[in-house]
């Protein structure tokens, strides 16, 4: 009897030690997926962001995420007979990579880096009916009210964060970064029937360092 019971204690001592070390986190050939959660939002997910990893060991992952956005207003004023049409769309990349540490179950810090490029075009367009023959006023580069002005920037990110698991399957990060980012604004330009192009506003370069930060929370899916 003392022979059993000697062998089923062995047996559950050996269960609960790998238990105890057990991890949520994934492991070699893991990939991951998430989206920007904001929980006080009217939207709280975000699907405009969309990120990926794959871990190529337990503790290195590369990553890529990706950000559309694209806004389009029409209105048509004057009862109906002119036509307004507004229009925006943002593309950005981000490749990048981290390494994580810690022996912990289910917390996973990292550091990491990231290379960002983004590309943002707008367009506004006022089609006048009213007169005898149609006229139309177009503001390429941004809208009208000067607002949604085009850009196209490229950045170089320091990268600090951390995932927490809920289960093997989701979890909830942060992140936030240190860089450089170069932003050159898309010269404004006004076309109008009958009239010459004008440059309302030329192209304007700028240079940002510093601390980044997204107040979004990362809520990922481990596969």
């Amino acid at each position: 009897m003392k022979k059993y019971l000697f062998i089923i204690s062995l047996c559950l001592l050996v269960f609960a030690s790998a238990q105890a070390q057990e991890t949520f986190k994934p492991g070699t050939g893991g990939f991951t997926a998430e989206v920007e959660f904001r929980p006080l939002n009217a939207n709280p997910i975000n699907l405009n962001y969309f990120r990926g990893r794959l871990f190529t060991s337990d503790n290195f992952a590369v990553r890529l995420g990706a950000n559309l956005y694209y806004k389009n207003l029409k209105e048509e004023p004057d009862n109906g007979q002119d036509e307004s049409k507004r229009s925006t769309i943002l593309f950005g990349i981000y490749p990048g990579f981290e390494q994580h540490f810690g022996d912990m179950k289910r917390l996973s810090p990292y550091i990491g880096g990231e290379l960002g490029v983004a590309i943002k075009s707008a367009k506004d367009t006022y089609t006048d009916n009213s007169g005898t023959s149609q006229a139309e006023t177009v503001y390429n580069g941004a809208w009208s009210d000067g607002s949604e002005r085009g850009y196209f920037s490229v950045g170089l990110n320091f990268l600090v964060g951390a995932d927490f698991y809920f289960s093997q399957k989701i979890y909830m990060g942060v992140e936030m970064g240190f860089g450089l980012q170069s932003i050159t604004e898309s010269e404004v330009k006004l076309e109008e029937t009958g009239q010459q192009d004008n440059t309302i506003s030329e192209k304007a370069n700028a240079m940002e360092i510093g601390v980044n930060y997204n107040p979004a929370i990362r809520l990922g899916f481990s596969f």
